[in-house]
């Protein structure tokens, strides 16, 4: 069985987030129904989706307040900012937003496959705070950009400081399998 508190302790060991950060920004997704409710003397059972939602949650948003609103538009991100609603149907590729992305990435992590697995430990997941935008670190010189559609994914996108949250592809690997690996 996979618990929110199985999570939160995984997050906070492999990816370094202050101890009660994680904790704080689960319960504001339980707040808002984005994460299920448990019931007394019943742990909260999470999914793959859900496990993603609490690290987009607590990696992406400025504070935990705004974690509901972060991980709803991490629904709306795709690829470059790329939008594909105004291409011809008939050229038209699947739309693939970051959060689903994310989530085929912890499928990987999961998967029996080492190679699926190394691949996915190669990456750096970097979450910006400053704006909406995840970018995947692939090889030290290649970062894919998941933008809000019709934006330039490559440009500074408000005045100040760019802050984010980068987390080795490896300790995220390592945080999916301490939850889910048994409950394959």
């Amino acid at each position: 069985m996979q618990t929110l508190q199985d999570a939160i302790r995984a997050l906070e060991r492999r990816t370094g987030f202050e101890p009660g950060s994680v904790r704080a920004a689960a319960n504001r997704l339980v707040e808002d129904g984005i994460l299920p409710r448990g019931t007394p003397g019943r742990h909260t059972e999470l999914t793959v989706k859900e496990f993603i939602d609490l690290l987009i949650a607590r990696a992406a948003s400025p504070t935990h307040r705004q974690g509901p609103e972060t991980v709803k538009l991490f629904d709306e991100l795709v690829r470059d900012g790329i939008d594909v609603s105004v291409m011809p149907p008939d050229i038209r590729p699947p739309r693939r937003t970051a959060r689903a992305y994310l989530q085929d990435l912890a499928l990987d992590a999961l998967d029996d496959d080492p190679q699926r697995q190394r691949t996915v430990s190669q990456l750096t997941l970097e979450f910006v705070e400053s704006w909406p935008e995840l970018a995947i670190h692939l090889d030290g010189k290649t970062i894919g950009r998941f933008r809000e559609p019709g934006a330039l994914a490559s440009h500074w996108q408000t005045p100040g400081h760019r802050r984010s949250t980068t987390i080795a592809g490896a300790a995220f690997v390592d945080a999916v399998r301490d939850v889910f690996a048994g409950a394959k």
